[in-house]
């Protein structure tokens, strides 16, 4: 729910007496990382981890690290660079900036560690505790 609220600020961007905010977009899609890797890195990979049966059978395997580099890429990460970003905007509000890049840069970072995540330590995790 919480990424649809900043997704909700981007489309209304594009009408025209809220066209400024387009000047945020790169710091709006990094607040959606955020809440996405909220969700799937600490909520759905740390309730995998967390309930006592599976800190029995689990601690220390390679599901609590899909879980670790999903939560801290998440919700560390890229609230970082979020924030680091709006400093920058801020430092200069007259300059254009050419977010195709940085646009670029931010979907890659993400995409590379969802694979890293579901395609390599998650399985692990999977066959290791089976």
């Amino acid at each position: 729910f919480e990424a649809s609220e900043y997704m909700a600020v981007q489309r209304a961007a594009a009408k025209p007496h809220f066209s400024w905010l387009m000047k945020y977009k790169p710091i709006l899609d990094c607040f959606v990382y955020v809440a996405f890797w909220n969700l799937v890195g600490a909520g759905f990979l740390g309730f995998l981890i967390n309930p006592p049966i599976s800190l029995y059978y689990m601690q220390g395997g390679y599901l609590t690290l899909s879980h670790s580099h999903g939560a801290l890429w998440g919700v560390y990460g890229m609230l970082a660079m979020g924030l680091c970003l709006v400093i920058l905007r801020l430092k200069d509000l007259k300059a254009e900036w050419n977010t195709t890049v940085l646009d670029w840069g931010l979907r890659i970072m993400n995409l590379g560690m969802f694979l890293q995540i579901f395609l390599s330590i998650f399985p692990i995790g999977l066959y290791q505790f089976w």
